[in-house]
């Protein structure tokens, strides 16, 4: 993520980050990349829960918040999310997934670490999704 992103990812993500370490409530978060940003929209409305939240990121990216929710049960909703977009559209998805642990000492930490599964998603040709 650039700057740019990474201060709206950010913006957006305090709240629940700061929900998360008062009532240690998990949360997951998730970084999507790719070139059908119409396609996605259209998608996430029918595949996402209504209680989690989505902001697109530019360079067609997007930010999914995963309230409530362990990293296991949102790889479940990205992979539901990841074979609809695939089977409407023949661009790569790159994924990248992590959960907010109680080691993160910002919001930005826990940003950081999923542009780190993303980057990794986009290198290795055999993985779309990337948990970390």
């Amino acid at each position: 993520m650039n700057d740019y992103e990474m201060t709206v990812a950010t913006n957006m993500m305090e709240l629940d980050f700061y929900r998360m370490k008062r009532y240690s409530i998990p949360i997951s978060i998730a970084v999507v990349e790719s070139k059908c940003e119409n396609l996605f929209e259209i998608i996430s409305n029918r595949s996402l829960r209504k209680t989690d939240i989505f902001q697109f990121l530019g360079d067609n990216k997007f930010l999914i918040i995963f309230g409530a929710t362990h990293h296991q049960q949102s790889e479940i909703a990205i992979s539901n999310l990841f074979n609809e977009i695939k089977q409407s559209c023949m661009q790569h998805i790159f994924i990248g997934i992590t959960e907010v642990l109680d080691t993160d000492s910002s919001s930005e930490t826990t940003l950081r670490r999923v542009n780190v599964a993303l980057k990794m998603a986009r290198k290795l040709s055999n993985k779309d999704i990337i948990v970390i």
